[in-house]
């Protein structure tokens, strides 16, 4: 995205989080490259410490360093520019509105193309806004999911401890874990 609009990815969405009014933003990143750059645009470095297999993981390790007044973490990556400040609140307000909610995540609209295609995942939601079932085959009614997350700071730990489940593994999908040990979690 540099070379296109002359700013990198870590910029947009470092933009967001601040305008979001969040309390704190972490960057957290094994590049030094990266972490320079997240310091002079207003965020707070966090120099990853081990190799990761997946988002969350990498959230774990930064919010370790977190006191206790940041009750609601949120994972949210690059990756996903797009992210406008007011989608961010609405993650949070999402975890305050509904108190059975440990995490939440979004869905967007799903094309009849996306529909097949394995590279993105579905989610399944109750009629009342729960997270039924996340996966990369189609799913009748599903929409498409947006992988950025809010969680409870009190879920945090068990996160650490917790293996893959049997599904999750077979969708290759880490929040199927959560569902199958009972954590409630929303879409948005």
């Amino acid at each position: 995205m540099l070379k296109d609009t002359g700013r990198t990815l870590i910029s947009y969405a470092i933009e967001s989080a601040l305008a979001a009014k969040v309390t704190t933003v972490i960057v957290a990143s094994d590049s030094d490259e990266i972490l320079e750059e997240a310091a002079t645009l207003g965020a707070t470095p966090h120099k990853l410490q081990k190799e990761h297999t997946n988002g969350t993981s990498r959230v774990l390790e930064a919010s370790e360093s977190l006191d206790s007044e940041h009750d609601v973490i949120i994972n949210f990556q690059a990756k996903e520019p797009q992210m406008r400040p007011e989608d961010l609140t609405r993650l949070s307000e999402g975890l305050r509105f509904r108190q059975s909610w440990q995490w939440v995540t979004f869905s967007a609209p799903l094309t009849e193309d996306e529909r097949h295609m394995r590279s993105v995942v579905k989610v399944a939601v109750s009629t009342i806004g729960d997270a039924l079932y996340f996966s990369r085959a189609p799913l009748a009614g599903a929409l498409k999911h947006v992988g950025v997350y809010a969680f409870k700071r009190l879920i945090m730990p068990k996160l650490k401890d917790i293996p893959d489940s049997y599904l999750a593994m077979k969708e290759n999908l880490e929040q199927l874990t959560w569902v199958d040990f009972g954590w409630k979690g929303g879409v948005v």
